[in-house]
């Protein structure tokens, strides 16, 4: 006996040819509106993350999704000011605060930006402190971060630079002794280091800032550490303003840094670095989350 085709079935046939019918619509869709540079998918300015147990902020150009080259990358160590649990605290002060601006519309690093945990502000003695740019446990866990970065996005290799203030300034040195071949060029702000280090980044092109009247991390940090290094044969350009104070070191743009960073890579190769003309105006105050108090 031949069964006919009810009119239940009759509908759910339809309904099921409507439901293919848009998902293959939808499909074909998706597909033309796929990129051909999947770049286009990685949202640019500053932003949050989180890499193991580190908390950082990665800046990315505003024309990363429009081109298929390699961008310079800094390493941002910060201060003792910005320790902790709360990433936006990096917002407060210096070069992630430019950013969080938006007033380096054409800044053309990649630039990470991690966080050391613990409170802050510098806990006596200094040997209990664990939240230093000292201990090689957060030296070698912030430069696993660097080669995720790399492996994830778009970093010149040759051109990976170490910037830091204060605290981050001697995390500047620290890092540059611990991994001498990583860097194209360091910049230590208003910092200091070891001396009998020093020899071992000499063939790393270094800038120093330090003001005279440093109240905080006195000069003689950095005229020790750049003597020493001028000693055996070190390039290095230092500024020392007379007078000034240790807040200056954080309101200080930098604006001759940057295009400074951009002459230095790891190659005998001719440099075909990017230029840079910096356009700051100064950024308002960022918001950086209720647990955080200047």
């Amino acid at each position: 006996m031949r069964i006919g085709c009810t009119p239940a079935r009759g509908i759910l046939t339809a309904a099921l040819i409507i439901i293919v019918a848009v998902q293959l619509s939808t499909a074909e869709k998706i597909r033309d509106e796929i990129p051909d540079n999947p770049r286009k998918w990685v949202e640019t300015g500053q932003s949050k993350h989180q890499f193991t147990w580190v908390k950082y902020l990665l800046f990315i150009p505003k024309d990363y999704g429009d081109t298929e080259k390699e961008y310079p990358c800094i390493l941002h160590l910060h201060g003792a000011g910005q320790k902790g649990d709360n990433v936006n605290a990096l917002r407060a002060v210096g070069l992630p605060a430019q950013l969080a601006g938006k007033k380096r519309p054409d800044f053309p690093f990649i630039v990470i930006s991690p966080q050391l945990p613990g409170p802050r502000g510098f806990q006596i003695p200094y040997a209990l402190d664990r939240g230093l740019w000292y201990y090689d446990e957060f030296l070698e866990q912030v430069d696993r971060l660097i080669d995720h970065v790399v492996e994830n996005y778009a970093v010149d290799e040759s051109r990976i630079y170490c910037v830091g203030a204060s605290m981050g300034g001697y995390g500047t040195w620290k890092m540059a002794v611990k991994y001498p071949d990583r860097f194209a060029a360091i910049a230590p702000l208003c910092g200091e280091g070891n001396p009998d280090e020093v020899c071992q980044v000499k063939h790393i092109p270094t800038w120093v800032y330090h003001c005279e009247g440093d109240e905080v991390m006195p000069v003689k940090g950095s005229d020790e550490m750049v003597e020493a290094l001028k000693a055996c044969g070190g390039k290095v350009e230092y500024v020392r303003p007379d007078g000034g104070d240790h807040m200056k070191c954080w309101s200080n743009q930098f604006e001759d840094l940057y295009p400074w960073l951009l002459t230095h890579q790891k190659s005998a190769a001719p440099s075909a670095a990017p230029s840079y003309e910096p356009s700051y105006e100064p950024a308002p105050p960022a918001d950086v989350g209720e647990d955080y108090t200047e």
